[in-house]
């Protein structure tokens, strides 16, 4: 990474939620992109 880069460590939970609000019918009740506890996430169809 160059010296002006900032690297969030939720950096992959913000891009989730991103995500959910584009394609989740309900984005505070996701159906399509689900948190799998302990090992990350699951997409649904």
């Amino acid at each position: 990474m160059g010296s002006n880069t900032f690297a969030s460590d939720r950096i992959v939970d913000n891009h989730i939620a991103n995500l959910r609000r584009k394609i989740e019918p309900d984005p505070a009740e996701p159906t399509y992109i689900v948190n799998v506890r302990g090992l990350g996430y699951r997409f649904d169809l």
